[in-house]
């Protein structure tokens, strides 16, 4: 059993997100562990989270304990079902929906609208080529703005806009709308409901995203 949490919050103005992929699967061979046995290292990690919620700054948050077997189980949360602005977040939704619909190893050139995006942090320079999959690491470690405008962009940016709101509605995030692919938008709205679903979603269909 492969256990999942996911922390997500809103403070100061800015998304933070808090996961921790602690919990080794437990062998199926070995029977000598109750169910309770096999809780109670959750409920020492839970033990951890703060008991009032005055303590946490976030104006909206949700601990939530999820099995890559099950619907999440939430813990404590605070306006969970709030639309906020989740500005780098939106990030997650690019990632997830230029694996569904940009090969891995499509050849991106990077044009002069990708460089002129807000907050170069990958570096890039007008004619770079690289492969889809490559783009996945600036876009997710240094939260690139230019990686996610080439991935739109390289699909046909108002058809991958499209796409994503569809991904995150059929997966049940249905309170989340975005309006660009890297978050620079305060249009690109969701909840830390909806941000749980969609970190569980990836947990389960795409951990090689997660694990970036």
């Amino acid at each position: 059993r492969v256990l999942f949490r996911s922390f997500i919050g809103l403070t100061n103005g800015g998304w933070f997100a808090w996961k921790n992929i602690l919990e080794p699967s437990i062998k199926a061979s070995i029977t000598r562990y109750t169910a309770q046995q096999e809780e109670d290292p959750i409920d020492l990690l839970v033990n951890d989270f703060p008991v009032a919620t005055s303590t946490i700054t976030a104006k909206g948050y949700i601990v939530r304990h999820a099995s890559s077997t099950g619907p999440g189980i939430s813990l404590l949360e605070k306006n969970a079902q709030t639309l906020m602005p989740i500005a780098s977040l939106t990030k997650l939704v690019t990632a997830a929906t230029a694996s569904r619909f940009i090969t891995a190893d499509k050849r991106i050139t990077i044009s002069g609208d990708v460089i002129s995006t807000y907050g170069n942090t990958a570096g890039f320079k007008q004619g770079e080529t690289f492969i889809a999959h490559d783009l996945m690491y600036p876009l997710l470690m240094v939260s690139s703005n230019d990686a996610a405008e080439a991935l739109a962009r390289s699909y046909g940016r108002k058809k991958f806009i499209t796409a994503m709101n569809d991904f995150t509605q059929s997966i049940g995030a249905y309170r989340t709308y975005l309006v660009d692919p890297s978050g620079l938008s305060g249009d690109n709205v969701s909840t830390a409901r909806d941000m749980a679903i969609i970190l569980e979603w990836l947990n389960k269909n795409e951990p090689e995203l997660i694990g970036i």
